[in-house]
């Protein structure tokens, strides 16, 4: 990381200064604002802390608030370890109503995860005496993002928290759609629902919005720092990959960016987005949003996104990022997955990085990274072969190369 140069000129004509305080008002750059220290801002297309550029290689590690303590500490050390400063999570776990009076039986919708897959924390349930939606401020609730974010910032890790994931793995937008009996869709030959009424819905988009000024505002128990004042958190993110058609996701994703920032100012946002799923002009209204600081693009060859091939995703990648240069934000690799079946695996999670560093972009976040447990040892489960852990194999060293580059640029 670099310190910014300060170049001056002469005098300004009023002409002039009109014209800045346009370009201002028009492209909003959040170091304007003049954040308390230590908080990750956007500094044109890339990010800033402290007067200092900061590019950053990262992880995704969803489960994080379900681990156990052993667990969630252990994958924040490896982290640091390896240089992955930012980890990307997700703060969404939604069940039916878990009182056995209500004869709800089930746990998630359909097709998603299991209470022990997510060590039985959940974070919203629904009375259906009363028919709202609970929060779960108990010990199997809100007390693990606690712990969660209080062992970040023992690691010097920074996060990234989804408010909600797109599809049913824990609840999602699907559960919020249950609770109030609307309809979703299921993917083909997939696990995988969604709801295209989480979008537009009145009565979820006001359950959500309970939700996350809940969070918001919560004080955590361990360090005693509310949500919005903690610097551990890099980000707020509206959902994981919202498949909503872009007619439906802009007037969302501006309410509910432009809801947050009334009372969390020192926060960056981004909507989560997939990014290839979307034409250029989507891609950049969503960007250019006010309240939206940065975008992102997930990448899985294997199931043609947003191409068939790790070479041929390279260029698509370099257009988003482009995109971001030419309209002043960042664009961060948010997502991305190369099966270890694969003998380049490790070549192509050092293109990939690069492709981010060449291009200036805010950063990259790879898909999935585990701790390891008591036994150190490491998740089996992996069908799709992007389980990534600190095990000094050549793909571990690759990505831990590529972020010190990151930082360094």
């Amino acid at each position: 990381m670099t310190p910014f140069s300060a170049k001056t000129s002469g005098s300004f004509t009023l002409c002039t200064i009109l014209t800045i305080l346009l370009i201002l008002a028009t492209h909003p750059d959040r170091t304007s604002a003049q954040p308390p220290p230590g908080f990750i801002t956007t500094h044109g297309a890339g990010f800033a802390v402290d007067g200092h550029r900061f590019g950053f290689g990262g992880a995704n590690s969803s489960k994080l608030p379900c681990l156990p303590p052993y667990e969630l500490n252990s994958t924040f050390e490896d982290a640091e370890a390896l240089g992955l400063s930012v980890i990307r999570t997700f703060a969404s776990v939604q069940i039916g109503d878990p009182s056995p009076a209500s004869g709800d039986a089930t746990w998630f919708s359909q097709g998603g995860f299991t209470r022990g897959e997510t060590n039985h924390v959940y974070f919203q349930s629904w009375d259906s005496v009363s028919n709202h939606m609970v929060i779960n401020d108990g010990p199997d609730g809100l007390p693990h993002l606690d712990a969660m974010i209080a062992a970040a910032a023992q690691h010097h890790a920074r996060l990234v928290v989804a408010l909600v994931d797109n599809w049913n793995y824990a609840g999602g937008t699907v559960k919020y759609c249950d609770w109030h009996h609307l309809p979703s869709v299921a993917l083909p030959h997939s696990r995988q629902s969604w709801c295209p009424a989480f979008y537009t819905d009145p009565g979820v988009r006001a359950d959500f919005k309970t939700w996350t000024s809940t969070l918001l505002n919560r004080r955590n128990t361990i360090t005693g720092v509310l949500y919005k004042d903690d610097p551990t958190i890099t980000t707020w993110e509206l959902a994981n990959e919202p498949a909503a058609k872009s007619d439906d996701l802009e007037p969302w994703a501006a309410d509910m960016a432009k809801f947050i920032h009334k009372i969390d100012t020192k926060h960056l946002i981004t909507i989560g987005d997939v990014g290839f799923n979307r034409s250029d002009a989507e891609f950049t209204r969503l960007l250019k949003l006010p309240h939206i600081d940065y975008g992102t693009v997930h990448m899985y060859p294997a199931y043609r996104q947003p191409a068939s091939t790790p070479q041929a995703c390279v260029p698509i990648l370099q257009r988003y990022l482009a995109l971001g240069k030419a309209h002043n934000k960042p664009v961060v690799l948010e997502e991305f997955g190369w099966s270890a079946v694969h003998a380049d695996q490790a070549a192509v999670y050092t293109q990939w990085p690069n492709a981010v560093r060449d291009a200036q972009g805010g950063g990259w976040q790879f898909w999935v990274f585990y701790g390891h447990n008591r036994d150190d040892g490491f998740p089996r489960q992996d069908s799709d072969g992007f389980n990534i852990s600190k095990d000094g194999s050549s793909v571990t060293k690759a990505l831990s190369a590529a972020a010190l580059e990151m930082e360094e640029q």
